[in-house]
């Protein structure tokens, strides 16, 4: 099925075909597509190999080179965009908006830096960032990137006991935290789940900073805890350069959400994720200089820490920093309103608070009043995080007028694995296609010197013959340098259409993880990634490629149901739920059986008006959708779809189908740290337990 958008040009959708030319370039010869991409970046001193392989089965980007990430982010922008916006503060939670203008952010990053170079911060010492979404949480990160220090940020409000594993993995010299996170319809301290964190944890970081808020401040261990005006205080006229970095060193340690063992620390490396998040910003997004991108992800996760923190400010964009929810920040309007305030280029959120808002404004009538103001200027909308059913798509792709793209990565790769590339759109390149001029994006962003004769794909519009549209339910295609494919159990390549292991063929491009953070022997690298299919990186998803090279990503591979001896995606199952008109979200989850090894489970929240007498027919329904989309293999029953108020989410949106699983199968589970509100999945415990 294509996803068809009302018109504003008479041909719309972006064409895969550059895409393709430009992955193609990437993966036959990576060396001269990523030295060009590193010609976007200020070294201290310059590379001698652009890529080399490792011991360990990963690779190794931009060898013998030196730069330092902080430089890049804001020092290199001072003489031409110094009074340009860096940031914009949106907190509606607390009814502040403030702006940070470049030359103000220098400012406050350097006095940061000086007063804990001061208390004894040297390179390739560990931070911890235990934060809210405040500026302060960036300027602490960038802070930390201009010592040479490593930063590593937990969700604020995290529970004392996974607070404890981190620091007990990660051994920071300093803490830094907020008092409190500030959410809707409550304050939640962080200084007393810090203080139990540290009395659980075997290591003691030398200090704590403290950023107070008005809202609930927190009580001071003396000796060990400062303040983070006194930090500034002791930085405050002094001067401290950036420390000069190998490409290969740490940036940050991202520890992954899990639901049993130690926490997982993901490394990424200076050079080559700062190279990734050029290219991706540009030519991804297509967001450039002086424009304006809004990332609604938390800090904590690495979408924020790619396109909230570091992505934007490398390419001397302005980006949204939010404090707040898709919902109840104080309705559902707060996206659109933010996105016409401050002239939202690009905007990128996950499917699930897409879904919430479209639950509270089933007709869009939140939306409406701000579409006006966004024309011109708002052109894309992505999405991702966890699959996004086709409904949504289509619903806000109608309300908004403007392109939404689903998209595919996750924390170990950094930055978009599979995407429709805006940035490479024919739309920006027919003319120079036609003139055989180089194909690159703005200000050679793409990256590639790639040259078209003058009869190169030219039909009667001026477009490429081979373009394709945006299909609902695909992420489209790899992005370049990522080498993607479908593979059977046993590592050859899966028939079109049909189901299998997603996996990247190695090496993998710069901006991807460079190892786990005290993996001894590289065991736990191997073990997870890299040893089911030797060569290739193991995403753990399952999917299927159709016959013009689009990717469908239909889930996790422990999402996939056998039912009487057919595979059956999660994904897959849920779509035609999905688009039932008084359905808000659904989760489906296989229960066993018998009889036939797992039957599905629909777990259904209706959209806000729908009555009770209304909401009554909708089990019979669904169950009819399924056998029409799917057939009788599917075998849900009207006992099976189960009408609940909510799901349980973690905090980046991904909905918890497999410890609801564990739930209803009787097996042991463990409640992930990053769950969002524990009282939800509490709630479904007498439903699960009898399903």
């Amino acid at each position: 099925m294509l996803l068809r958008f009302r018109p504003r040009l008479p041909w719309r959708g972006f064409s895969t075909l550059v895409q393709d030319v430009h992955r193609d370039a990437a993966v036959n010869n990576p060396a001269q597509f990523w030295r060009q991409a590193a010609e976007g970046i200020e070294w201290f001193k310059p590379f001698d190999k652009v890529w080399e392989p490792r011991q360990d089965g990963l690779f190794r980007w931009f060898g013998g080179g030196q730069m330092n990430t902080c430089h890049n982010a804001v020092d290199r922008h001072l003489a031409t965009r110094g009074d340009q916006t860096a940031i914009v503060y949106e907190s509606p939670v607390t009814e502040t908006v403030e702006k940070i203008t470049y030359k103000e952010l220098h400012r406050r990053v350097v006095e940061f830096a000086a007063g804990l170079q001061a208390m004894g911060l040297t390179k390739r010492d560990k931070v911890i960032v235990y934060m809210a979404m405040v500026p302060e949480v960036l300027i602490a990160c960038l802070a930390c990137a201009r010592l040479g220090a490593i930063h590593s940020v937990v969700f604020g409000g995290f529970g004392a006991p996974e607070l404890a594993s981190r620091i007990a993995d990660a051994k920071p010299k300093f803490v830094i935290a907020n008092s409190c996170g500030i959410e809707p319809t409550r304050v939640v301290p962080y200084k007393p789940l810090l203080d139990d964190a540290l009395r659980l944890s075997p290591h003691q970081p030398e200090k704590v900073v403290l950023l107070q808020r008005p809202q609930m401040e927190g009580s001071l261990e003396p000796g060990r805890d400062v303040l983070w005006e006194e930090v500034v205080d002791k930085g405050a006229g002094r001067s401290v350069d950036c420390v000069p970095v190998a490409s290969s060193d740490p940036l940050y340690m991202l520890y992954t959400s899990g639901t049993t063992g130690q926490p997982k620390g993901v490394l990424r490396d200076n050079a080559g994720h700062a190279v990734a998040m050029l290219w991706s910003m540009k030519n991804v997004f297509d967001v450039h200089a002086g424009e304006t991108i809004m990332t609604a992800s938390d800090i904590g996760w690495t979408v924020g820490h790619s396109f909230v923190l570091y992505g934007p400010l490398l390419t001397g964009a302005t980006t949204i920093l939010f404090e707040g929810k898709p919902v109840g920040t104080p309705d559902a309007s707060t996206y659109w309103r933010i996105v016409a305030d401050h002239q939202v280029r690009c905007m990128f959120t996950a499917p699930t608070a897409l879904r919430a808002i479209r639950k509270a404004d089933p007709e869009g009538a939140l939306l409406t009043p701000h579409v006006d103001r966004m024309k011109g200027h708002f052109k894309h909308l992505f999405v991702a995080g966890e699959r996004c059913d086709s409904a949504t798509l289509q619903f806000f792709a109608e309300k908004l007028g403007v392109d939404v793209i689903d998209h595919y990565w996750m924390t170990e790769t950094g930055w978009p694995m599979i995407a429709t590339c805006v940035g490479l759109s024919e739309i920006d390149h027919k003319r120079r296609m036609a003139m055989g001029l180089p194909l690159k994006g703005k200000g050679s962003d793409s990256g590639f010197d790639i040259r078209f004769s003058k009869d190169f794909a030219a039909d009667s519009r001026g477009m490429p013959r081979k373009a394709l549209r945006i299909k609902l339910g695909s992420a489209t295609k790899p992005v370049p340098g990522w080498n993607l494919s479908v593979v059977k159990e046993d590592g050859s390549p899966q028939e079109v259409g049909q189901s299998g292991d997603v996996v990247v063929r190695l090496p993998m491009p710069p901006g991807s993880f460079i190892g786990i953070h005290n993996d001894e022997g590289d065991e736990r690298l191997r073990g997870t990634y890299l040893t089911k299919h030797p060569g290739f990186f193991h995403t753990g998803d399952v999917g299927y490629v159709d016959a013009d090279g689009y990717f469908f990503v239909t889930g996790r591979s422990d999402d996939v149901l056998n039912v009487a001896g057919h595979r059956l995606s999660c994904g897959h199952l849920e779509e035609p739920i999905a688009g039932h008109p008084s359905v808000a979200e659904v989760a489906v989850i296989g229960i066993k059986d018998s009889l036939k090894g797992q039957l599905p489970v629909a777990l259904v929240v209706l959209k806000e008006g729908v009555t009770k007498e209304a909401g009554a027919s909708v089990p019979q329904e669904v169950v009819d959708r399924m056998r029409y989309a799917v057939g009788p293999v599917a075998a849900l029953t009207v006992q099976n779809v189960i009408l609940v108020d909510r799901l349980p989410k973690t905090r980046s949106g991904k909905v918890m189908r497999s410890t609801m699983r564990k739930m209803a199968d009787g097996q042991p589970y463990k409640v992930p740290p990053t769950i969002e509100d524990p009282s939800v999945l509490e709630a479904l415990k007498p439903i699960l337990c009898h399903s």
